[in-house]
Formats: structure tokens, C-alpha cells, sequence
């Protein structure tokens, strides 16, 4: 439900909700942790949260090392933040 929430309208709150309730589910696989940390960081990043965006990216690289995609968004935040030697580092 969290990408359909995200789809079309770009609905973030619904989409943050949906997010989180799918983390207290407990998702086994490193893989889906991962990337559901990415989306929870991209989510609050939209949503202007940048510090929590910053965060949720870091544990998906922790889980996932190296994903180009968290890298870039990673990035991209710093960027946002004024963290301009993370964010060349990153890009």
C-alpha cells in the first residue's frame, strides 16, 4: 500500500504511514529492510524532514552497501542539509 500511496497524487503522509506501519511488521529479508528505509528516506525528505531522511538512508546503506540509488538520494540530502563534503562524497 505504501508505493500506491506514493503513486499519482504523492500522497506523503499516507505514504510515511504506510511506511512505518510496514516496519513494525518486521520484514526478515536484508533486502526489504533496506529498501524500506530507503523509501521511509525519501519520504521524509518530500516531506521536508531532512534530518529523518538522512537517517532512514544511512540504515538502508548499513543493510545494503553501496545501492547507487540510496547513494544519490543520500546525496542529494546532504546537499539539502549544507553537508557539501558528504554530498560530493556521495555523488
Amino acid at each position: 500500500t505504501a508505493q500506491l500511496a506514493y503513486c499519482g497524487t504523492k500522497n506523503q503522509p499516507l505514504a510515511l504511514d504506510a511506511y512505518q506501519k510496514a516496519d513494525v511488521s518486521g520484514f526478515t529479508s536484508t533486502v526489504w529492510q533496506a529498501e524500506l528505509h530507503h523509501r521511509l528516506g525519501v519520504s521524509w525528505e518530500a516531506a521536508g524532514n531532512l534530518e529523518k531522511a538522512k537517517s532512514e538512508l544511512l540504515a538502508s546503506l548499513a543493510k545494503r552497501p553501496n545501492s547507487p540509488e540510496v547513494v544519490n538520494n543520500l546525496g542529494y540530502v546532504y546537499s539539502k542539509l549544507g553537508e557539501r563534503q558528504n554530498a560530493l562524497a556521495s555523488f
